[in-house]
């Protein structure tokens, strides 16, 4: 097994950026209620993701703080994987589709 993937929420990363984005795209904004309150959400620029706090006033919103959200770690995987297992499923069932061809094909099926 290669082990080139980054494996996150049960699926296999080619690249770090694409799990990264994966993980990061998956966290939710949140608020916090207060006075003032704040709402907090992780964007991408393009380059980097920010997890950026507003606060919250009157009904408008003030960016308070913007800093490089932490690169998470992912364990290793084999992309390769699912297609390997997906080969071994094909193979078996186009098998059982030949095997009950040649059995009709015989006429050992039609009785």
């Amino acid at each position: 097994m290669s082990a080139s993937g980054f494996l996150f929420n049960t699926r296999c990363h080619t690249s770090l950026p694409d799990a990264t984005a994966a993980y990061w795209a998956g966290i939710p904004g949140s608020t916090q209620a207060g006075s003032p309150s704040y709402a907090t959400q992780v964007v991408f620029d393009g380059s980097q993701w920010l997890i950026k706090t507003f606060s919250i006033s009157s009904g408008g919103y003030a960016l308070q703080s913007s800093v490089v959200a932490p690169q998470p770690t992912f364990p290793t995987c084999d992309p390769m994987e699912s297609f390997k297992d997906g080969m071994e499923i094909g193979g078996g069932v186009g098998l059982a589709i030949l095997f009950a061809f040649l059995i009709r094909a015989m006429g050992w099926g039609t009785r």
